[in-house]
């Protein structure tokens, strides 16, 4: 299961699947190393999650451990999850923070698009765009916009 689908994203994909038929075993597959995203899949019913940096061997390992009926998480998750206690504020702990919603925001930011058309975008108004933005911040221990766009920049592979 992808995260990045459409009409709706994986993670509801997953959420729907295991609705209807809870016995199934979903792998999340996505190009997202960041361990938030593999927690909030594990969380809603997904039974293994790779990135799409993983080796061919390594998603057999996944294939082969959920049809067992095991869990499993690719190295490069559980990699990054030893290296966040050593990580300072602002580093990837503050990032696993961001919620799904706070994610698409800065997704959105990072294209360019402004509150409004993020507000469009998103189907939420223009004040719920703003909240999310302060709490991005905040979640970040950033000052301002200026020092958003600098963090994504310099983070962009695990954004």
């Amino acid at each position: 299961m992808d995260i990045n689908m459409a009409p709706f994203s994986g993670m509801e994909a997953t959420r729907r699947i295991r609705e209807e038929w809870p016995q199934s075993k979903i792998i999340g597959v996505t190009m997202h190393s960041q361990p938030s995203y593999a927690r909030k899949m594990m969380q809603i019913g997904a039974s293994g999650y790779v990135t799409k940096n993983s080796s061919r061997e390594e998603m057999m390992e996944a294939i082969m451990e959920v049809h067992q009926g095991n869990k499993y998480v690719c190295n490069e998750i559980k990699d990054m999850l030893t290296d966040q206690t050593t990580k300072k504020p602002g580093g990837l702990a503050s990032i696993n923070s961001l919620t799904e919603r706070e994610m698409e925001v800065i997704n959105l930011i990072k294209k360019g698009c402004s509150s409004k058309e993020i507000s469009k975008s998103l189907a939420i108004s223009l004040k719920t765009v703003e909240a999310h933005r302060h709490n991005i911040l905040k979640k970040l221990n950033l000052r301002n916009s200026a020092s958003l766009v600098n963090f994504m920049n310099t983070r962009t592979t695990y954004i």
